[in-house]
């Protein structure tokens, strides 16, 4: 990163550009967070409404199902609450400029600027569904 003296310009800030690339991100994020809550939410409703398919599976592999499930769409849930509260500090920040000097506005401010949260929940949920789904399709066979 260099640093802006009298004899260097700024660099530009293409908005236009910028103000695009974040609603393609946007809608990618909020399509993927969508996928991962209805695939949780359609994973354990199949769990429970073919009881009959899974009897068979050990009670332990049922657990694992269940809590994978779980753990996906919660990561999910957990992000949307980060990102929700988080920009939310920065909207009363811009109402009431006082609270730009609270911590709570510090903390969120933080948050909006790590986007390897967003990455870290999206892994989690990942691999919480490849684990639900190699244990459904396990169960099958065992």
């Amino acid at each position: 990163m260099t640093m802006c003296n009298s004899n260097t310009k700024p660099p530009i800030y293409n908005s236009e550009r910028a103000d695009f690339y974040f609603r393609r991100y946007s809608e990618y994020a909020s399509d993927l967070r969508k996928w991962f809550v209805v695939y949780g939410v359609g994973g354990v409703a199949l769990f429970y409404s073919k009881a009959e398919v899974f009897k068979s599976y050990a009670p332990g592999t049922k657990i694992g199902i269940v809590i994978s499930f779980v753990v996906a769409v919660s990561a999910q849930i957990l992000l949307v609450f980060i990102r929700k509260w988080s920009t939310w500090c920065l909207y009363a920040s811009n109402v009431d400029e006082e609270f730009k000097s609270t911590r709570l506005y510090k903390v969120g401010d933080v948050m909006t600027k790590h986007a390897w949260i967003d990455a870290l929940m999206d892994v989690i949920s990942l691999v919480a569904f490849a684990c639900a789904t190699f244990l459904l399709v396990w169960g099958l066979y065992t």
